[in-house]
């Protein structure tokens, strides 16, 4: 967590978090980041070690009331985001989600692109 009142992470819901593209490919990542835009926090998810073997980041905890996003860095050139429409809803304490990113190309993006890109 990246704040300057430091709490705890969100506990509304946790699920079992796993991600694909918008074209269907599953994508995997050693560190997942939540941003909670109204209270201006990063939380940092990490998977385990069975994340490499094909299991999913455990207990991502958020809460679906508030405006958040998910990022990942995919490869040098490219992030994937969990835009906040597709975290808001009816979620189950320990559901299996799979996450849809919309996939951007961050090469060469000035600061104010990328600001935009993340809609923040």
């Amino acid at each position: 967590m990246n704040c300057d009142n430091p709490g705890g992470y969100p506990s509304e819901v946790f699920v079992s978090a796993s991600f694909k593209t918008t074209d269907r490919n599953i994508v995997k990542f050693n560190t997942v980041y939540l941003v909670q835009k109204d209270k201006n926090t990063i939380f940092t998810y990490n998977g385990d070690d069975n994340y490499r073997s094909g299991k999913t980041i455990s207990n991502l905890g958020f809460e679906p009331s508030a405006d958040n996003i998910i990022w990942a860095a995919i490869d040098s050139k490219h992030f994937g985001i969990v835009r906040r429409e597709r975290l808001k809803g009816q979620f189950t304490n320990g559901e299996k989600k799979t996450f849809e990113m919309d996939v951007i190309e961050v090469n060469d993006k000035t600061v104010s692109e990328m600001k935009k890109l993340f809609d923040i």
